[in-house]
């Protein structure tokens, strides 16, 4: 797969902006939304509902990736919010608050889309905005960690155009993984990167076979890995990608 070089210490992360690019990908549920919620909720259900902590990275203001795994979780455990760009961070804040407050506009969508399929989920959304820790993570810097479900939506193949910084943040990101720990992934298939207002920033193709071999090299067990075909929106171009397809898997550590 190729892709253009750039190393994500080359990326001015202070540029991203939410408000860019929020309008473009988070207006409202569509069939992908829907498609991608459905098939990651089937193979969830089926797991226990005993997990104690929940870590998403990447976070930035979109709240419905951490929802996909927040029923899983037992009363009261802790979820953190993490992202690698300090607008996005900000973003996170201002949804959780609004959610807090009352106000869960696009979300609320999503929730309801999420419990069509299964009941458990009604409350997903209160769940991520309780009291979720919010802080600033570089997965390319450290180890994730302990954390018993852990899940990343379109981040691990957006921080970085070079294979090498790649694959260590993905070995990052499983890093810490216990016996019975969940790992969740989507991701952009074919994509080498993304406009965001203005600014360009790069990213990785990856794809599903990839993924999965990489989670199995790392003693993973795959419940499920898929690609679902993207159509681009097109009601604003202040956000594109050359992605070509989404993708998704979910792994657990025997």
């Amino acid at each position: 797969m190729s892709s253009d070089g750039t190393a994500n210490g080359d990326i001015d992360w202070a540029l991203f902006s939410p408000a860019a690019y929020a309008p473009h990908h988070y207006i409202g549920v569509d069939c992908h939304d829907v498609a991608i919620a459905r098939r990651i909720i089937t193979t969830l259900e089926r797991l226990s509902g005993d997990y104690r902590s929940l870590t998403e990275i990447g976070a930035g203001g979109v709240l419905r990736t951490a929802c996909l795994a927040a029923p899983l979780l037992m009363p009261g455990s802790p979820i953190t919010l993490t992202d690698v760009a300090e607008p996005q961070l900000a973003a996170t804040r201002l949804a959780v608050e609004q959610v807090q407050q009352g106000r869960p506009g696009y979300w609320a969508a999503h929730e309801a889309a999420m419990t069509a399929v299964n009941s458990r989920w009604a409350n997903a959304l209160a769940t991520v905005c309780r009291k979720p820790t919010i802080r600033r993570y570089n997965v390319l810097q450290a180890p994730l960690g302990t954390s018993s479900i852990r899940i990343e939506g379109h981040c691990l193949c957006s921080l970085s155009a070079r294979p090498d910084e790649y694959n260590h943040a993905v070995s990052n990101f499983y890093g810490g993984m216990q016996t019975g720990d969940v790992a969740i992934r989507l991701f952009d298939i074919g994509s080498t990167g993304y406009n965001v207002g203005d600014v360009w920033f790069p990213g990785y193709p990856t794809d599903e076979l990839e993924v999965s071999n990489q989670a199995e090299s790392m003693g993973l067990v795959v419940l499920d890995s898929f690609r679902m075909p993207y159509q681009k929106r097109t009601d604003s171009n202040a956000a594109s990608s050359t992605l070509s397809a989404l993708g998704g898997a979910i792994m657990v550590k025997p």
